[in-house]
């Protein structure tokens, strides 16, 4: 019996992990058609084919975002870009930010890596993936961006 919980719990702790993945952020929903999303955001800018752009806030800061309806019109993919900060104070700032309220929200991510001039967080489950990058604290360039799209 002992080893039976033993291997459950090991099995547990080395499965996939999965985290609450939301369907939407900065008040735009996943799943929604363009026509509803053109009511409650009359703002909607034409981009490219089946993309819009608008501006709102993410984390009560400014934040361009795309949205992207393929050829059924269903909103599928959100893209926000925010500004990291000017100085290493701010991005530090930003930063304990917008991963604190991510962490509080969605649980540890499922994944994080880095590579040579981006931070990069994932949250995933069976129905949405959610992104997070982010310039490391003392580059003096880039944006943070989040990007909440449906998986198929």
């Amino acid at each position: 019996m002992v080893i039976a919980l033993a291997i459950g719990f090991w099995l547990k702790l080395a499965g996939p992990k999965t985290a609450r993945v939301p369907l939407g952020i900065a008040g735009f929903e996943l799943g929604m058609k363009l026509e509803q999303t053109r009511k409650l955001f009359p703002k909607l800018e034409p981009l490219a084919e089946h993309q819009f752009r608008t501006n709102t806030s993410l984390f009560d800061e400014a934040a361009a975002c795309t949205l992207s309806f393929p050829n059924d019109q269903t909103l599928t993919e959100i893209k926000c870009s925010l500004e990291a900060g000017q100085t290493p104070e701010r991005r530090r700032q930003l930063r304990g930010k917008v991963l604190t309220t991510m962490r509080k929200l969605y649980s540890e991510e499922t994944s994080a890596s880095a590579a040579l001039g981006v931070e990069h967080w994932e949250w995933t489950n069976d129905r949405a993936l959610l992104t997070l990058d982010m310039p490391p604290v003392l580059s003096d360039a880039g944006r943070i961006e989040v990007s909440n799209k449906l998986r198929w």
